[in-house]
């Protein structure tokens, strides 16, 4: 079985098989490692953008100043400080927090015709393909990884895994089980975030990655992680791990395909992705995995040719250069002067409080250990005297408040972080005017992030037309067993989304090898109904097939999040005064149960459990509620919201002199 077959694999002591290559095989390794190594060459320069520094070197020292608790101060005694001030990760942490609750959604928009069904219909199969994939938590990542190392790539792609099962059929006793084995092939789609030292594109020059005729994917793993992720390639079975020579020793075959400053026992796999040509090569210690019958180089395993990957940036250095510049080397010359300014404001302290003792001739103390109303005897009481050192003074703190004010230009500062200081009152006008610098210094990583966002959809949405079409779950029970072929072959449940009606609740789309196989209309009609009465949920039943599917051209456009996360009670007020607008203005064209809805979730409740639909009256005239005591309902919700009677009556004014100016239009 796999489980027992990879195991086996992994246990079993690594033999050497010499492999001999084919003159075809030959040419694409060396074509394809030589391609890689002169991409590597260009990345790995040194870049006037990292102000000298490699790639690598800059990857580092940001990381560094994002994690580390100690300031390296060289030739220093050990009573002295080191301490880092964690300026950098606070606002690190501040901007991500801001941002990841900002982060919009897409929307599919058919191109060349209007088509809401299936707009519809694929932005609902990638919200359930992100929630799979816990999307949410990668996205996170990714903005944190854009922050510290300026650059995030992601990659869109595909996943088949193959589980072993026993399902218990009986069970008597806990000795005595009746199982029937079996296995589960689950295919699904994944989103990584590729680490930034492992892509190599194929210049730095080039700013998008759609834009690269090809680019590289390189990863380093010890012998025994390589043999549990490419099993499933025959070929694997011949890679060697990496091995230091002695004088003496023959050089293996695979030295001149593997990239310097490899340890002993490890793989170097490298990808190579090419969206001109249409190639996907894997060489893994210089052995081609992946060739087709006859040493055919393999096509890209998308649909949609392109290169499976995203990237988004915190700031750009130039429209030339592929990299961002990442916070921590924003914020690094400033962090710096904090780090030496505390420090020596601390040994300062320190000798102020335990000054120095100057000796005059020979010390006749042979205990440094000083207690109080300790008696020690000395000859000559002048011969000793403290050093007197200043204590810091208010101008040291004033350069250090300063140099942190600089440093807030760049960030968030302390009000928008929630770190006002004890007993400063802060007015409304400096939350303003904070805020608005906040959406100045934010706005551009933003909009980076946005474009992210809409590559990555785009790419996830074509990998939906092409692996939704299959079976996303296929099972083999017992030896030789048959699978279990049902009519509806996937079926995708879709909670709190917008049904056809425009109404929210639970769709269900399932999806069948032809429209032969699909139920009417009727039929799904009433399967929904009899889900919505057991549930009590709005529920609706959608049956398509694959082709459906595949004719979609699309684009997409970024839409706020509806889903996130905001202050209750500025969601709430904002709710209310968009009720009060709807009823006041226009009430015979309200859908009141929708906006009941709306106002239940907004303070916390389900609206099936809060309302019965059986109950609700019809609107009263006129945008009357009874028993609101003839005002409007959106007044008295804001009134009753904030207890404030003039509150209701600026908004009678309000529209009053609206429904006038409307009367001289």
């Amino acid at each position: 079985m796999a489980t027992e077959t990879l195991n086996q694999k992994i246990g079993e002591e690594e033999k050497q098989i010499f492999y001999q290559y084919s003159e075809k095989e030959k040419v694409v390794v060396n074509e394809v490692f030589n391609r890689f190594t002169a991409c590597a060459t260009e990345r790995n320069q040194s870049f006037e953008y990292f102000d000298g520094r490699t790639l690598t070197e800059y990857i580092d020292d940001n990381v560094k100043s994002f994690v580390t608790n100690v300031f390296e101060r060289p030739d220093i005694e050990d009573w002295q400080a080191r301490i880092h001030d964690p300026f950098t990760r606070n606002k690190v942490i501040a901007i991500l927090g801001k941002v990841a609750a900002a982060l919009p959604v897409c929307e599919f928009i058919a191109v060349g015709t209007e088509d809401f069904r299936r707009e519809q219909m694929l932005g609902d199969l990638v919200q359930y393909a992100d929630r799979m994939d816990d999307n949410e938590e990668l996205m996170f990542y990714a903005l944190l990884e854009a922050l510290v190392k300026g650059t995030v790539i992601g990659y869109e792609g595909y996943e088949e895994k193959t589980k072993k099962v026993r399902d218990v059929k009986r069970f008597d006793s806990g000795d005595v089980l009746e199982l029937e084995e079996g296995e589960v092939k689950i295919r699904k789609l994944v989103g990584y975030l590729v680490p930034l030292e492992d892509f190599y594109p194929s210049s730095v020059g080039i700013r998008k990655i759609q834009d690269m005729p090809y680019c590289f994917w390189r990863s380093v793993m010890p012998i025994s992680q390589f043999r549990m992720k490419f099993s499933q390639y025959f070929k694997a079975q011949y890679v060697q791990p990496y091995a230091t020579l002695g004088k003496d020793e023959e050089r293996p075959f695979y030295y001149d395909y593997v990239s310097e400053g490899l340890n002993e026992g490890e793989v170097e796999v490298i990808r190579y992705y090419n969206q001109d040509t249409d190639e996907y090569v894997i060489i893994a210690n210089g052995i081609w995995l992946n060739p087709l019958p006859g040493d055919e180089v393999s096509p890209l395993p998308f649909n949609h040719k392109q290169l499976p990957f995203w990237k988004a940036i915190y700031e750009p250095f130039g429209a030339d250069f592929f990299y961002g510049k990442a916070l921590p080397d924003k914020l690094k010359p400033m962090q710096e002067v904090i780090d030496v300014l505390h420090n020596m404001l601390l040994d300062q302290s320190f000798l102020s409080i335990f000054p120095p003792i100057l000796v005059g001739g020979i010390d006749e103390i042979e205990d440094d250990i000083l207690r109080p109303g300790r008696r020690i005897p000395v000859d000559d009481v002048n011969a000793y005297k403290e050093l007197q050192i200043s204590p810091p003074k208010a101008f040291h703190q004033y350069i250090l408040e300063y140099t942190k004010r600089i440093l807030e230009e760049t960030s968030v500062d302390p009000v928008q972080q929630g770190i006002a200081g004890v007993g400063e009152r802060v007015t409304a006008t400096e939350i303003e005017r904070a805020a608005q610098g906040v959406a100045l210094v934010l706005g551009l990583f933003v909009n980076f992030v946005k474009w992210g966002v809409r590559d990555k959809a785009r790419l996830r949405a074509k990998n939906v037309f092409q692996f939704y079409t299959a079976p996303l779950i296929e099972r083999v029970l017992g030896e030789g067993g048959a699978e279990e072929y049902k009519k509806a072959f996937n079926v995708f449940k879709i909670e709190d989304t917008v049904l056809t009606s425009g109404k929210r609740g639970t769709k269900i789309i399932e999806m069948y090898r032809s429209r032969k196989e699909m139920p009417t209309r009727l039929a799904l009609q009433t399967e929904a109904k009899m889900i919505e009465k057991e549930t009590g949920r709005r529920t609706e039943k959608i049956a398509i097939s694959p082709q459906y599917l595949r004719d979609f051209e699309f684009d997409i456009k970024l839409v706020p999040n509806p889903k996130a996360q905001t202050s209750k009670a500025l969601e709430r007020a904002l709710l209310m005064e968009k009720i009060r607008v709807y009823m006041e203005f226009m009430p015979d064209m309200v859908d009141r149960e929708e906006l009941g809805a709306q106002l239940a979730e907004a303070f916390g409740d389900r609206p099936e459990k809060i309302f019965k639909k059986e109950v609700i009256a019809p609107p009263p005239p006129a945008g009357r509620f009874p028993g609101a005591g003839n005002l409007g309902v959106g007044e008295n919700l804001i009134k009753g919201a904030i207890g404030e009677e003039g509150r209701g009556a600026s908004i009678r004014q309000m529209i009053q002199s609206a429904g006038r100016a409307g009367q001289y239009a």
